[in-house]
């Protein structure tokens, strides 16, 4: 499809630039152990803790209501998970999956797994899993503007509402 195309768009984050140069300048740690030692859920967009592992908004997102999944611990890939750890990412990743479609209505959702720096990985040592929710008519569904605080606003709004979708559906 080439770039005439009317349903082509260029999917740009103005607010992902902070997360780039922070990257570029070699200052980044492994936020997921981090937001796990801590005690600031709301503040850290912690959706939910399950036993094994843990969903997180993705802070720069590439859409409204993008999450990450990962298990709590810090491994790379997905074949040094144990069976336990396995189960445990799958349950909270099927969860994190209805409960988008109940509080965001997306037309559709990309899943996806990046091992490596060359593949994507913008944290390549602690394992996770995005979730991003996508719809048809996406512009009606971004800021037009870039304001770090209504985002995060709007990032907070969401993580509760998926916390208590997430908490309802697997206490089933």
């Amino acid at each position: 499809m080439g770039t005439d195309s009317p349903n082509y768009k260029i999917l740009f984050s103005p607010w992902r630039l902070t997360y780039i140069r922070k990257g570029l300048r070699g200052r980044l740690e492994c936020f997921i152990c981090q937001y796990l030692r801590e005690n600031r859920d709301d503040e850290n967009l912690v959706v939910y803790r399950t036993e094994r592992s843990v969903i997180i908004m993705n802070r720069y997102p590439y859409s409204r209501g993008h999450v990450l999944i990962a298990p709590k611990r810090h491994v790379p890939s997905i074949e040094q998970l144990d069976d336990d750890e396995l189960l445990d990412y799958s349950v909270a990743l099927k969860a994190t999956l209805e409960a988008i479609e109940r509080v965001l209505s997306p037309d559709y959702v990309n899943t996806g797994i990046n091992i490596g720096r060359v593949a994507g990985a913008g944290l390549e040592e602690h394992l996770h899993i995005h979730v991003i929710p996508r719809w048809y008519d996406y512009d009606r569904y971004m800021p037009a503007e870039f304001d770090e605080e209504e985002i995060f606003r709007d990032m907070l709004e969401i993580c509760l509402s998926l916390r208590r979708e997430i908490s309802n559906i697997l206490r089933k």
